[in-house]
């Protein structure tokens, strides 16, 4: 049963007795913690994290064991405290942005080049380009969020702005604008043509928060996300499975256009287009319906292209 202080779960103790156990218990977890000792303090203050019962002293031992088990590079058991917080407490944003970071910063254990080398052999990332490239090639910027430093905005060589977003690796070339930060709390004091976002929405805890600043800051949001794989298929996934109606619920809108793609492997993704202008659903995404759609720069471009 619960001890005086309410965080202690007795067996058979006097309440003086768990009131001093639960004090040296967290004078031990604090010293290692005080003292950068992060093997010892990780399991120390995940002992107290899971007898706690007050939300604050909860969440400041939750707090405290993700980030005694990150420096010390277990970032699995940091995962699974985090995740814990958020289940239990979804007000708290301070651990959402937290487990956020954790995801899409160890999303792959690859380096950027091989993660890019493996991933543009897949079908989605064929049929994407061409989707992308039909919509953004005579836009007049771009915005390309969670790059984990693969190269898509090179496919617009001719848009004039092309910034690159990202946690941990944004993508970095001659000609690309980039910033290594939260893409949730950027405010980049602009907003672009065309937006994308690939492959990351299902590593984000505020999926809605998130989908919502790209609607706010892009005109057109191309998205990909894994289609209704199992729970837990992915240990770097926090929601799958992913559908229709949990893309709608993010967005707070259907898409005017979607797509499925199935892999040779069989693994699906769901690629979905958000128009700010367009209210109707489309059946195709025809090469001329975004030619000279955002300035006389644009049908310039098309001009040279064909010689006029």
């Amino acid at each position: 049963m619960p001890g005086k202080t309410g965080r202690w779960r007795s067996t058979g103790r006097s309440q003086a007795g768990s009131v001093s156990a639960w004090q040296e218990r967290r004078s031990k977890a604090n010293e290692a913690y005080e003292t950068g000792r992060w093997e010892e303090s990780g399991p120390l203050w995940e002992a107290i994290f899971n007898d706690a019962t007050e939300p604050r002293e909860k969440v400041f031992a939750g707090r405290r064991a993700a980030l005694s088990y990150r420096k010390s590079s277990r970032l699995t058991e940091a995962r699974r405290v985090l995740r814990q917080l958020v289940v239990e407490y979804p007000e708290d944003a301070g651990t959402r942005r937290e487990l956020a970071r954790l995801q899409i910063a160890s999303r792959t254990d690859q380096s950027p080049t091989e993660y890019w080398k493996r991933r543009q052999r897949f079908i989605y990332v064929q049929i994407t380009r061409e989707i992308a490239q039909r919509i953004a090639s005579h836009a007049n910027s771009v915005l390309d969020v969670g790059s984990n430093g693969t190269p898509i905005l090179s496919w617009f060589p001719e848009v004039p702005v092309r910034v690159s977003v990202d946690l941990r690796v944004p993508y970095r070339a001659e000609g690309i604008e980039s910033h290594q930060t939260d893409f949730l709390t950027w405010r980049p004091g602009r907003k672009f043509d065309v937006g994308l976002c690939l492959q990351v929405l299902e590593h984000v805890p505020d999926a809605t928060a998130f989908a919502r600043h790209l609607i706010d800051l892009c005109e057109v949001v191309i998205v990909s996300v894994p289609y209704r794989w199992p729970e837990d298929a992915s240990r770097y996934h926090v929601h799958d499975p992913v559908d229709e109606e949990k893309m709608k619920l993010w967005f707070g809108t259907d898409p005017n256009y979607s797509y499925r793609v199935a892999e040779l492997h069989g693994q699906e993704r769901l690629i979905c287009v958000y128009d700010a202008k367009a209210e109707e659903a489309w059946r195709d995404v025809p090469e001329d319906r975004f030619r000279f759609r955002w300035s006389l720069a644009g049908a310039d471009r098309l001009l040279a292209d064909e010689g006029g």
